[in-house]
């Protein structure tokens, strides 16, 4: 009941918070249920664009959340004409999946992970009102606190973002009883990534065998070659360090 009354409170505080800033805000949140509940008052209020992420799978198809849902570069490419933000971002950093030229290695609770640098570009480009949530109370309630990105045009990107991040680790140390981003943060990793990337050709070369069975060998025989040397090569997955910038 208690932790309930909590809720309620630091949603209802969030909102007016989110209210008061001047124009659309860039809002970053963990990956748990209490950042869902958060995201559907907001997304209901208000316009928003909301990375996608595992946590919003499995909603009911009516849902507010899915028709604000984009990926990183959907939202660059929305907000590209605007000085300012045009619709309020909530990004869930732990749930961005990727490796790509978008994507850059920080050290997140003492591992090399890819983080998407779509927070520190949004900063960099239009200089809104960035919040991030602080656990309080051990975990039964949040806060939005604003995050200091005045001196964000004088930092190289991967500076702004490592600062941001490193807000996000410090919370996800402190191991919020309703996380659920474990397993797109251990696919973040260099190693997870490649492991991802090895599933998804065993994939394909199983397809290329049923070509194979059925008689379109020289179709199949080609690709299957190459197939079996990627996997050849990436037995031996190791970490890599962080990039220093």
């Amino acid at each position: 009941m208690i932790s309930q009354l909590f809720h309620k409170c630091w949603i209802t505080r969030a909102l007016n918070l989110l209210a008061a800033a001047p124009g659309h805000s860039l809002v970053v949140l963990p990956a748990t249920r209490r950042s869902l509940e958060l995201v559907r008052r907001l997304s209901a209020s208000r316009p928003c664009l909301i990375t996608r992420a595992r946590l919003f799978e499995n909603l009911p198809a009516n849902d507010p959340i899915l028709a604000c849902l984009r990926t990183p570069a959907e939202i660059m490419r929305w907000s590209a004409q605007s000085a300012s933000l045009p619709r309020t971002v909530v990004s869930i950093p732990e749930q961005i999946v990727g490796n790509g030229p978008s994507f850059e290695l920080f050290d997140f609770a003492g591992t090399a992970t890819f983080f998407s640098m779509l927070e520190s570009a949004l900063m960099l480009r239009h200089a809104p009102p960035t919040f991030v949530a602080r656990s309080i109370l051990r975990g039964l309630a949040y806060r939005l606190d604003r995050f200091d990105a005045q001196s964000a045009g004088s930092e190289a990107p991967h500076t702004l973002q490592a600062r941001l991040l490193a807000h996000l680790d410090d919370e996800h140390q402190a191991r919020w009883p309703d996380w659920r981003g474990g397993k797109c943060l251990a696919a973040k990793t260099p190693a997870g990534y490649e492991a991802s990337k090895r599933e998804h050709y065993r994939d394909l070369e199983a397809i290329l065998r049923l070509l194979t069975r059925d008689g379109d060998a020289r179709t199949a025989s080609g690709p299957l070659t190459m197939l079996r040397a990627f996997l050849d090569q990436s037995a031996d997955v190791t970490s890599a360090p962080p990039s220093s910038h």
